[in-house]
């Protein structure tokens, strides 16, 4: 009994004295290369698309501005052109002058 009692204190205080484990830090999840290369892919194609769009404006602004200076090169005197029928129509003679 005194052998077996001895044995348990040893064992005690070899567990005091040996390091206590600490617990794995947990790693954050990583992607495979080929998560890595769809997302690349896809921010260059929003990116793209992006340039797409400005390009688009772009070209939008400059086609309203060629065609205002067409429609100013196509004023007639005492005409209006109607760009719905793309035809000239007369102008109405303003209103005489209301007298006091």
């Amino acid at each position: 009994m005194t052998r077996t009692l001895a044995v348990v204190c040893v064992l005690l205080a070899l567990g005091q004295s040996l390091p206590r484990e600490t617990p794995p830090v947990p790693q954050p999840p990583t992607l495979t290369e080929i998560q890595k290369l769809q997302l690349t892919n896809a921010v260059q194609r929003v990116q793209i698309a992006q340039l797409q769009v400005q390009a688009a404006q772009t070209d939008l602004q400059q086609a309203g501005a060629a065609a205002q200076t067409l429609v100013a090169s196509l004023k007639v005197d005492g005409y209006e052109l109607d760009l719905q029928t793309l035809a000239y129509k007369k102008t109405p003679p303003p209103p005489p002058p209301v007298k006091k």
